[in-house]
C-alpha cells in the first residue's frame, strides 16, 4: 500500500462559503488525513492516504466545490508523509501578502428560509438566520482569515446551542462564522422618524403595521439602509421620490416570490434564475401594463427593476406586505449607500416615518447590484451585493501593485498584485463628499507602500483626499476597451468600439464615439462620430434640446432653428433664446466640440419630441431605445463612414436631414437607427478586415443597440462580445484602468 502525501493551495474566492467544511467532510468521505487552514492569501490543503484517495479527493475538490467559490490552484506539491489519519479543521494562519478576494454576501438559502418560517424551530422568525452557504460576508467582514473574530459577529459570542452546531461536521452550520440565533445574536431596535429608539415596542410588527399603512421607513438589512415604501401607495411613492429627488429615474421593486412578481411582469427564464441566485440581484424585466401603480415606480420605462428578498428581515417583511414595496437605497444623490445608524438618522430623520434598525455593524456597505438579460446572457450593470468583490486573474504578475481610481461618476476601485485583480462595489460619484471619502480610504487600504496609482486622465479628475503618491493618468475610453478584451481573455486584433456620454480624450476633447484597432495592448483610434457641439458646455448634458439646436445649426444654420421653431413653438425656447444660441454655437468658446454617441442620442430623441431633459443620467437616450423597441417596424436610415485625414467619422447629418425633411414616424425613427448604428459597427469591423467585436461604454447598456450588433454579427460570422460580469459603464473603469498600468510597468521591464 503506498501512501502520499499532497499539499494543495486553492485561491479565489474561498472563504466565507462553507469552503473549509466542504474539505472537511470531502476528507472524511474519502478516507484521507490531514488539515485545511485560511491564510490571508488562499487556502492550503494537506491531504495523506493512498493514491487513490488522493486522486478521489482531488477530482472532487474542484468538481464539487461549495456553490459561489470561485476555485483556482495556486500551487501544488508533494511533501513528506507524517503517518496523519484524521482530517481537522486548522487555526488559521496570516501573511504579509495581498488578501483573497472577500466573499460576496449571499441571499437565504431554502433550508434557512424554511427555519425562518417554520413554527417551533428555534430561529422561527429570526431575522439575521443564516449558516456556512448563506448570509453576510463581505459587507460584515473587517479582515482575512475569514474568522469570527474578523467579522462585526465578534460582538456576539454564540450560545451554547449555536456552538454545538458549530463544532458538528454533520451540522449545515458547522464553521459557519456567522452563527447565531434570537438567544446570542444581533437585535432589531425600532426608531421614529426623529431617530429617537422606542423602548417596549416590537420594531419589526410596527415596521410592518407603519409600511401597510402607506409610512416610508429607512431599514437596515445586511448590507446597508433601503428606503421603503408600498408601491401601490401613491402617496409614499411620491414621498419617496421627493426626497430623493428623482421626479422620473425608475426605482426598484422589492417582491414577495417570483409569483407575485409573475403578476406584473413577464419574467423570461433566465431572468427567474438571477432572482432566485444566491446573489438576489435588482433584475430588469418587462412590465406589464397592470397594476397602475407600476408607471409611477418606473414612468414611461417598460421595464421593471425586481428583486426577491436577500435576507431574513425582508423576507419577514415581504412574507407580511400585501404588495411589493419600492426599495431604494437610502442615500442622497450621488452619495455612497449609507451603512452606519448615526449617518443614516442625520440624513434621513423627519424626511422618513420610521427606522429599522439593528446592532450588527455593517463594515462595507453595498448597493443592490442590477443585471439585465443580453441575448441570453446576464450583464451586470451595477455591482453591488453579491457580486463585490469582483476576481479576475491576468496572465502575467504585475512588477508592483497597482491600485485604480475608477471613474469621477459610478466609481468602483481596484487593486492588482501578481495576477490577480480585485474590483470593489459601486461607490457613487465623486463629486459627492461621502463617495470621494470612502474612495480615499479604499485606495489607502489597497495600496500598501509602494504601490502604483492609476486615475483618469481628465485633469481636473484629482484624488486631492489620497496622500500624495506615484500617479499615472489613464485615457478613459482606453480604459473601457482593456477592460472588455481582459474580461474576455481577447488579445488577438479586433475591433474595439467605445461608445459612452462624455469622456476626456487623448487630444483633450470630449470622446465618446471611438472605435479603435485593438491587438493586447495597443490601441489605435481608426474611427469616431463626426462631432457636434455642446451649447453651454455640461449644460447640454441635463437638456438635450440644446445638442437638439446645434445638430441642426451644423447642417442647416438659422434654417435649422427655424425649423425648430417651426415644430416646436415657444415651448422649449423664446425668439431670444434662438438669438442667443446662435451666437453661442458661431463663437464655439462656451459650446465645445463632442464626439459622444450618447449625445448625439439624445439630440435625436429632443428632435423626435420623445425627451427634452436629462433629470437622471441616459434619460433621454432610454426614451429612443423604448421608442424603437415598440416600433412596428424600422425607417430605413443609413449612416456613412466618412474619412477625415487619418480618422474615419461617422457621420450623423442624414440622420438629421430625415427629421427634417421626411417628418418620420417616431418610434419607426428609433428603430432605424439602432439598426443603423449597428450596421455602422459591423461595417467598421468588415472594412478594417477584423473578425470580432468588443462593445463597451454607457451606450451599450442598450439592450437593443448590443442584440441588434450581435445578430449582425451572427450572420457575417464575426464574433461579437460584450461586458457581462463588469459593467458596460464607468462602473468597468478600474478593470481597465489595471489593465493599461500593467500593460505600461510590462513595457517598461521589457525595455530595460
Amino acid at each position: 500500500m503506498s501512501v502520499q502525501r499532497l499539499r494543495i493551495q486553492c485561491a479565489g474566492v474561498v472563504q466565507g462559503i462553507g469552503f473549509r467544511p466542504f474539505v472537511k467532510q470531502l476528507a472524511d468521505r474519502c478516507a484521507v488525513g490531514g488539515y485545511v487552514a485560511n491564510h490571508d492569501s488562499h487556502v492550503t490543503i494537506e491531504i495523506e492516504g493512498e493514491i487513490a484517495a488522493l486522486a478521489a479527493f482531488r477530482g472532487a475538490l474542484f468538481a464539487d466545490s461549495p456553490a459561489g467559490s470561485a476555485l483556482a490552484l495556486a500551487a501544488e506539491e508533494s511533501v513528506a508523509a507524517t503517518g496523519t489519519r484524521g482530517f481537522v479543521i486548522a487555526p488559521s494562519r496570516r501573511g504579509p501578502v495581498l488578501e483573497l478576494p472577500r466573499t460576496p454576501d449571499y441571499a437565504l438559502c431554502a433550508a434557512c428560509r424554511d427555519e425562518l418560517f417554520t413554527p417551533g424551530n428555534r430561529r422561527h422568525r429570526y431575522p439575521f438566520i443564516g449558516c456556512a452557504r448563506c448570509g453576510p460576508r463581505y459587507a460584515i467582514t473587517d479582515a482575512l482569515p475569514y474568522d469570527r473574530e474578523h467579522t462585526s459577529y465578534r460582538a456576539f459570542p454564540p450560545c451554547p446551542d449555536c456552538a454545538r452546531e458549530y463544532a458538528d461536521p454533520a451540522d449545515r452550520r458547522f464553521h459557519a462564522q456567522t452563527v447565531s440565533c434570537p438567544a446570542c445574536g444581533p437585535r432589531l431596535t425600532w426608531r421614529d422618524g426623529d431617530g429617537i429608539a422606542a423602548a417596549g415596542t416590537d420594531p419589526l410588527a410596527a415596521a410592518l403595521a407603519a409600511l401597510e399603512a402607506g409610512a416610508l421607513g429607512a431599514v437596515r438589512g445586511t448590507s446597508g439602509f433601503h428606503l421603503l415604501a408600498r408601491a401601490d401607495d401613491e402617496r409614499a411613492v411620491a414621498r419617496l421620490r421627493d426626497l430623493k429627488r428623482r421626479p422620473r429615474k425608475p426605482c426598484g421593486l422589492l417582491a414577495a416570490s417570483l409569483a407575485q412578481i409573475a403578476g406584473f411582469a413577464d419574467v423570461e427564464p433566465g431572468e427567474a434564475a438571477l432572482l432566485v441566485s444566491p446573489a438576489a440581484p435588482l433584475v430588469l424585466v418587462a412590465k406589464r401594463a397592470a397594476p397602475a401603480w407600476a408607471e409611477a415606480v418606473a414612468p414611461g420605462n417598460p421595464r421593471l427593476a425586481v428583486m426577491l428578498p436577500g435576507n431574513g428581515l425582508h423576507a419577514l417583511i415581504m412574507a407580511a406586505m400585501p404588495a411589493p414595496l419600492v426599495a431604494t437605497s437610502a442615500n442622497l444623490a450621488g452619495e455612497a449607500l449609507i451603512g452606519d445608524s448615526t449617518e443614516a438618522i442625520a440624513a434621513f430623520a423627519r424626511h422618513v416615518d420610521f427606522f429599522l434598525d439593528h446592532d450588527l455593524e455593517i463594515r462595507e456597505p453595498q448597493d443592490d447590484a442590477i443585471v439585465q438579460l443580453v441575448a441570453d446572457r446576464p450583464m451586470l450593470l451595477r455591482r453591488g451585493r453579491g457580486y463585490a468583490p469582483a476576481l479576475e486573474r491576468f496572465d502575467e504578475a504585475t512588477p508592483r501593485r497597482l491600485v485604480a481610481g475608477g471613474a469621477q461618476l459610478k466609481n468602483s476601485c481596484g487593486v492588482l498584485a501578481d495576477t490577480l485583480a480585485l474590483v470593489s462595489q459601486y461607490q457613487g460619484d465623486l463629486e459627492a463628499a461621502g463617495t470621494a471619502a470612502r474612495q480615499a480610504a479604499r485606495i489607502a487600504r489597497y495600496a500598501g507602500d509602494d504601490a502604483l496609482l492609476l486615475k483618469e486622465a481628465h485633469p481636473d479628475i484629482g484624488w486631492e483626499a489620497v496622500r500624495a503618491a506615484d500617479f499615472r493618468p489613464v485615457p478613459h475610453h482606453r480604459a473601457h476597451a482593456r477592460a472588455c478584451a481582459v474580461e474576455h481573455g481577447i488579445a488577438a486584433p479586433h475591433l474595439a468600439v467605445v461608445w459612452d456620454g462624455l469622456g476626456y480624450g487623448d487630444d483633450g476633447g470630449w470622446w465618446g464615439g471611438e472605435c479603435f484597432r485593438a491587438e493586447g495592448p495597443r490601441l489605435d483610434r481608426v474611427a469616431t462620430l463626426r462631432p457636434v457641439r455642446m451649447p453651454g458646455a455640461e449644460a447640454a448634458i441635463r437638456h438635450p434640446d440644446r445638442v437638439a439646436l446645434a445638430l441642426l445649426w451644423e447642417i442647416a444654420g438659422e434654417a435649422g432653428f427655424e425649423w425648430h421653431r417651426a415644430r416646436f413653438g415657444t415651448t422649449r425656447f423664446a425668439a431670444r433664446d434662438y438669438a442667443n444660441f446662435a451666437r453661442l454655437l458661431a463663437d464655439g468658446r462656451h459650446a465645445p466640440w463632442s464626439y459622444s454617441v450618447g449625445r448625439l442620442l439624445d439630440g435625436l430623441a429632443s428632435l423626435l419630441g420623445l425627451a427634452h431633459d436629462n433629470t437622471f443620467e441616459g434619460e433621454a437616450a432610454m426614451a429612443l431605445q423604448f421608442a424603437a423597441e415598440r416600433a412596428e417596424g424600422p425607417c430605413e436610415l443609413v449612416l456613412p463612414w466618412r474619412e477625415r485625414a487619418d480618422l474615419f467619422e461617422l457621420d450623423w447629418q442624414p440622420l438629421v436631414t430625415t427629421i427634417m425633411t421626411a417628418n418620420p414616424t417616431p418610434d419607426a425613427f428609433a428603430r432605424g437607427v439602432h439598426l443603423a448604428l449597428a450596421r455602422a459597427i459591423v461595417d467598421r469591423a468588415l472594412a478594417a478586415g477584423l473578425g470580432t467585436i468588443t462593445l463597451s461604454g454607457g451606450c451599450f447598456q442598450n439592450r437593443l443597440l448590443v442584440e441588434s450588433v450581435a445578430a449582425l454579427c451572427r450572420a457575417r460570422s464575426l464574433v461579437c462580445r460584450w461586458p457581462e460580469r463588469h459593467p458596460p459603464n464607468d462602473g468597468g473603469i478600474a478593470l481597465g484602468q489595471l489593465a493599461i498600468g500593467l500593460d505600461m510597468l510590462l513595457a517598461e521591464q521589457r525595455g530595460r
